[in-house]
């Protein structure tokens, strides 16, 4: 996204290096990245799933793999730092369901449950193999009970 005007950048073309560098770019942790007139944050800050730019790029279906908190919510939060983390995440899923379900009015949506929460930051990447591990049974189980008739949202979303 592009912290000068709030909207999303599509990189589609060119280097890789600047588009993998500003999807890491978490605005107040790593700096932002200068690219072809803008100043670039991650973009989950205004499409943490982008299902516009997917369906605008032409896709006939939409994958979503729930990687913040699938199916409920964590703890409440009890430190600043924590509520700060909660509420970014929690707006940050809320998009993603809500981009979900008018995506869905047009092409499937597969809303995968992605693995049980746990208590990491995003910061935490010691529970990186355990976490795509758990993701990657849960998504498996739901795919073999799911059937897809057309345009809707299959999942938990």
């Amino acid at each position: 996204m592009d912290a000068i005007t709030g909207k999303a950048v599509l990189i589609s073309e060119g280097p890789l290096t600047p588009a993998i560098l500003a999807s890491s770019a978490i605005p107040g942790i790593y700096p932002p990245v200068h690219h072809d007139g803008h100043v670039l944050y991650d973009g989950g800050v205004v499409a943490n799933v982008p299902i516009r730019q997917a369906l605008a790029l032409g896709a006939k279906s939409v994958v979503v793999l729930d990687c913040a908190f699938p199916g409920h919510l964590p703890r409440v939060p009890e430190t600043l730092a924590d509520a700060v983390l909660f509420w970014a995440t929690l707006a940050m899923r809320n998009q993603a369901e809500l981009e979900s379900e008018r995506a869905a009015a047009h092409v499937p949506v597969l809303y995968l449950p992605g693995a049980p929460v746990r208590a990491v930051t995003p910061l935490d990447f010691g529970h990186t193999a355990e976490l795509i591990a758990n993701a990657y049974t849960g998504s498996r189980k739901f795919l073999t009970e799911i059937t897809i008739t057309g345009p809707g949202l299959y999942g938990p979303g």
